[in-house]
């Protein structure tokens, strides 16, 4: 029988991720370097900000979120292979419905955002599909709803007030007029917005989901 998840306290958000940033902070830092090498390089030979986008939150978050969860990766998943398809799905499945939801005054995209903080999680440490990582995610979050509801709430309205999407789906790009500096930083802030994303969700996961799955309730 399943454990029932933990319930978050966004006060241990903090903690959580300073325990993480601790523990592997050369990696992270590392891990930050490439990306915003990847997008750089990316922009200088005029590949699609959408396909690079897609190939970093695939690939690029299933080895961030390998190295942040080691201790919580089921023996017997399945390969590298499954598990990058296996985020695809998930992403390409949860797109649409969070997009449209924020179009919806952002509350609606904001829940389901929150909901579905720990698919990616699920799904590299568990070996789980797509479709059954937004399934695991969606329950594992569910005493926590509101509260995830309103911290992706207010990192929507901060990417908007920081420059459009830049925060929650870097995929946008710049112009083409835009100067050198212009570029590098949107690069190094795209790169930011991947790793504390994905440093977010690993949080999240640890928070709902207690090593061993022991019986654990945070209370606010």
């Amino acid at each position: 029988m399943q454990a029932p998840p933990a319930i978050i306290s966004l006060p241990d958000l903090p903690g959580e991720l300073r325990a993480l940033i601790a523990r592997d902070g050369r990696f992270i830092l590392k891990a930050f370097g490439a990306i915003t090498a990847i997008i750089a390089v990316s922009g200088l030979a005029a590949l699609s900000g959408l396909l690079v986008a897609i190939i970093v939150s695939v690939i690029g978050q299933g080895l961030f979120l390998e190295r942040l969860l080691a201790d919580r990766v089921a023996p017997h998943r399945p390969g590298q292979a499954e598990m990058f398809l296996a985020l695809a799905v998930a992403g390409l499945l949860s797109f649409v419905p969070v997009m449209f939801g924020m179009m919806m005054l952002i509350l609606p995209g904001a829940l389901l955002m929150g909901s579905w903080a720990a698919a990616g999680p699920v799904i590299v440490a568990e070996g789980r599909g797509g479709v059954a990582g937004l399934g695991e995610s969606w329950r594992l979050t569910a005493g926590s709803r509101v509260r995830l509801m309103l911290l992706y709430a207010l990192i929507i309205l901060a990417s908007f007030l920081t420059g459009g999407l830049i925060g929650v789906f870097p995929l946008f790009g710049i112009s083409e007029g835009s100067s050198l500096g212009e570029r590098l930083a949107y690069d190094v802030l795209s790169a930011a917005a991947y790793i504390a994303s994905w440093l977010l969700s690993a949080a999240i996961y640890r928070l709902v989901k207690p090593a061993g799955g022991e019986l654990h309730e945070v209370f606010s």
